[in-house]
């Protein structure tokens, strides 16, 4: 009996963990929803600025900064995005 029981308990434990790796959502799903059911994807030929450190230079005429977010302030983020770009940090 104590057999049975172990194997039904692993059995009940492994098929909860399918259900959860299952219906999670997945990234993608997760930012639609944020996005108002848009995933925003850069066409080809977009103009980036990769910038990881020192001072953010915002006179770049790029469509899409990638910068840290930890030593950037908030006011160049708000400058960049409210410069019709995309910011990813």
């Amino acid at each position: 009996i104590m057999l049975r029981r172990g194997a039904l308990i692993a059995t009940l434990l492994l098929a909860l963990l399918c259900i959860n790796l299952f219906s999670a959502p997945t990234e993608a799903r997760a930012l639609a929803r944020v996005n108002n059911g848009t995933v925003w994807q850069p066409p080809a030929g977009t103009k980036w600025q990769w910038q990881l450190t020192g001072t953010i230079d915002t006179s770049v005429p790029a469509q899409v900064f990638d910068i840290d977010l930890f030593d950037t302030t908030q006011s160049v983020i708000d400058q960049l995005t409210n410069a019709t770009t995309h910011v990813i940090c």
